[in-house]
């Protein structure tokens, strides 16, 4: 960990393509061991630079540059010269685990091709299915400004129609964004929020973003490939007598299940609640199945776990 003044900042940031700076009130409190181990955790990653400050100038500088009021302990992640702002508190703990990955992401570019090595689960995608090279060509500016302001939430990757891992070949996909959730179990379609007539501009795929992060855009399923032959009604999954032993009994995931009558009232308030908690958790399949079962004309199978509870 260098120690720098504000000016040698300036002129380090201007000349590394990528510098952490921590700005404290000394190297002898908590957060800078926080920030010193940090740093020590990633010293294998040549092209990381790990700047501490005392010097009040630098919070000046840095609140001007990033637009956000920059005190001690303050943390921000400089990127080709674009500020990227840091709460403290994320290096504290567990959630040290957040900022390290943000730092490693860093060493990758901007914008690249979605090629389908997903390995890293710790960020959404906002993806751009390109007609061919010379909308791909069209469109960069565009991308490397929303790759900019999106850095700390999201990568930005171009996505072959026709050779992409998420088995979307839909043509209507041409020239038109998408976001799948970092679980890639959910996906969200421009279309949802900006018509046809609308330009591909900046200021319409930010606020098709924005929309998303708002929720104010319903999810698709992008499938699993167990799902493949289950049914949904409103994201809850249909536990049919064919498939409950794999759903219900499955040994990876944990189940919720309603069993319900069709001319049960109470059945049917709960219904909407589980249609709620399977919106709320459709990116979580993996891990949770929240189904229904239709008690009153599908026989419970002798080894349900129910027959326990009669």
């Amino acid at each position: 960990v260098k120690h720098l003044n504000s000016e040698e900042i300036k002129d380090f940031i201007d000349n590394n393509e990528i510098v952490v700076v921590a700005y404290l009130d000394d190297d002898k409190n908590k957060e800078y061991s926080y920030f010193y181990g940090l740093a020590t955790s990633l010293q294998a990653e040549s092209n990381l630079n790990f700047i501490y400050t005392n010097d009040p100038e630098s919070n000046k500088w840095a609140t001007e540059k990033s637009g956000a009021q920059i005190n001690n302990p303050g943390i921000v992640l400089y990127k080709q010269g674009h500020s990227y702002p840091i709460p403290f508190d994320k290096i504290k703990g567990s959630g040290m685990f957040n900022i390290r990955k943000l730092c490693l992401k860093a060493l990758k570019p901007y914008v690249d091709e979605f090629e389908g090595n997903i390995i890293d689960f710790n960020y959404n995608y906002i993806l751009y299915f390109y007609a061919d090279e010379d909308d791909k060509i069209a469109k960069i500016q565009l991308m490397q400004e929303l790759a900019i302001k999106y850095f700390t939430g999201f990568y930005v990757k171009y996505i072959n129609l026709n050779e992409n891992p998420l088995n979307m070949h839909n043509p209507e996909l041409l020239s038109k964004f998408i976001i799948v959730s970092k679980s890639i179990q959910s996906v969200y379609r421009q279309e949802a929020v900006l018509g046809p007539e609308d330009e591909i501009n900046f200021e319409n795929i930010d606020y098709f973003i924005r929309s998303y992060q708002s929720s104010l855009i319903d999810p698709e399923f992008l499938w699993r490939s167990e799902e493949m032959n289950w049914e949904f009604t409103d994201y809850v999954t249909e536990v049919r007598p064919n498939i409950y032993e794999s759903v219900v009994l499955s040994p990876k995931t944990d189940v919720l299940v309603l069993y319900y009558k069709s001319d049960c009232p109470y059945s049917q308030e709960v219904m909407k609640s589980f249609q709620v908690l399977a919106k709320r958790y459709i990116d979580q399949r993996h891990k949770l199945t929240i189904g229904q079962f239709e008690a009153e004309t599908q026989n419970i199978p002798d080894f349900s776990p129910w027959r326990n509870l009669l």
